[in-house]
């Protein structure tokens, strides 16, 4: 993240002219404080570079019995880095796991969605986050039922009973 002072100098600017197309939106930034910062990638767009950095294929399936669904989705994966990102290096990771986890170990990372579904209406995003939500929680009370949850009750209710009797 850039200050826009570094962001003129790097792009031949006035600094107020980055500014003004901060305020303008030509100029994506994130605001820290009462500053706006500016992603280098954004300078980099504006002088028309790209970054040769590594390309990550993610690909993920709830349960082991889903293993010809995760290598359909890592061949489609490759292909698509193939077609739009020729020649650029690219590292495939997998995961095998609920997607209802809060708290994936294994990947210290944050996902960016580059091009999420741009022809959903804002009703059907909203439905579909609500939808999200609600299969989260539901997630969360089906395990407090689950096996593990059903001994610690049992466990808890013959201490309770020890101790009245």
């Amino acid at each position: 993240m850039l200050r826009s002072g570094e962001v003129a100098k790097r792009l031949g600017l006035h600094p107020l002219t980055v500014r003004r197309w901060v305020k303008e939106g030509k100029i994506a930034a994130v605001q820290i404080r009462r500053e706006a910062r500016i992603p280098i990638t954004e300078v980099e767009r504006l002088l028309g570079e790209q970054r040769a950095g590594l390309l990550v294929l993610y690909g993920r399936v709830s349960g082991h019995d889903q293993q010809p669904d995760l290598q359909r989705q890592v061949e489609q994966l490759e292909q698509w880095a193939l077609v739009a990102r020729t020649g650029q290096k690219t590292l495939t990771l997998t995961d095998i796991g609920s997607g209802l986890g809060t708290e994936r170990t294994g990947y210290g990372v944050t996902l960016t969605v580059l091009s999420p579904d741009e022809d959903k209406t804002p009703e059907e995003e909203l439905t579909q986050d609500l939808l999200a939500i609600i299969a989260s929680f539901a997630g969360r009370l089906y395990g407090l039922r689950s096996r593990k949850q059903r001994q610690l009750l049992a466990c808890a209710k013959q201490v309770i009973q020890a101790k009245d009797a």
